[in-house]
């Protein structure tokens, strides 16, 4: 792991500790880091550049405008896990949603507004 993705995991996540960090075998750099006693996974591409970073967040600290927005667009569903997605481009959370044996994954704004 260079110095700049030190640099950003100390500037964006101040007081992080790093546990590991790993080049995947497509050339993206994966490193886990405890930041506010949180698990997080943050990625680089090839140069250096932060893709995301992600967490597990329970089902039950969901924000409310979240798991109402799910519940008026999937009624019969019911959230199984969740995940918080940060980008360069915006946050998001990845849920995985169920009904019976039918499952799938849906992604939905901080502010509740269902991306797919």
């Amino acid at each position: 792991m260079n110095d700049n993705i030190r640099d950003f995991i100390e500037q964006k996540y101040e007081g992080a500790k790093i546990l590991y960090a790993e080049k995947e075998f497509n050339g993206e750099i994966d490193v886990e880091i405890i930041h506010d006693n949180i698990k997080k996974d943050v990625k680089f591409n090839r140069r250096n550049e932060w893709i995301s970073t992600t967490w597990d967040v329970p089902v039950s600290q969901l924000p409310d405008v979240v798991r109402e927005s799910v519940q008026d667009s999937y009624p019969e569903y019911r959230i199984d896990d969740a995940d918080y997605i940060e980008t360069p481009a915006g946050d998001r959370y990845k849920l995985e949603i169920e009904r019976g044996e039918w499952d799938r994954t849906i992604f939905v704004t901080p502010d509740g507004i269902i991306l797919n």
